[in-house]
């Protein structure tokens, strides 16, 4: 399995909409189309391929933090562990990069939390609505 690096924000930023729709409804946010696509072109897009696109994945550097800023699987590969195979390649990433941690935002109510806290995240910060999770990479350079 492999990230290939993609430029398909349009479509992206429309499966995040869909996605995520019912968390912005419960927590009564707006989604704004214009603003999310300017924010998700300062990311680095990759779809995630195995024989087959199975999602995509985000990533963007803060600084000194690198950030898993979004991980889509598509519907029909979730539970078949591509998740965590993703959060292992974008850790390694995150590594190649020089980053000995890696971070992501993840919605309190999303089902996704249990997984990133499985691939060895840990609570870092509550946030209003999300909770800031890091993990550690294997780098040792910076």
């Amino acid at each position: 399995m492999e990230f290939v690096e993609s430029q398909d924000y349009g479509q992206s930023v429309q499966t995040i909409k869909s996605e995520m729709h019912s968390y912005y409804v419960d927590l009564d946010l707006v989604w704004d189309d214009k603003q999310k696509l300017e924010l998700y072109r300062e990311c680095d897009l990759w779809t995630i391929r195995d024989d087959k696109d199975v999602g995509f994945a985000m990533t963007r550097e803060d600084g000194e933090n690198i950030y898993l800023a979004e991980l889509h699987i598509k519907e029909s590969y979730r539970n078949k562990g591509y998740g965590a195979m993703s959060i292992q390649l974008a850790s390694d990433f995150a590594a190649q990069q020089g980053y000995n941690e890696i971070r992501i935002r993840v919605f309190k109510t999303n089902p996704a939390y249990h997984l990133y806290l499985r691939s060895g995240f840990t609570m870092e910060k509550v946030l209003p609505y999300t909770y800031q999770l890091v993990a550690k990479t294997h780098n040792n350079q910076k």
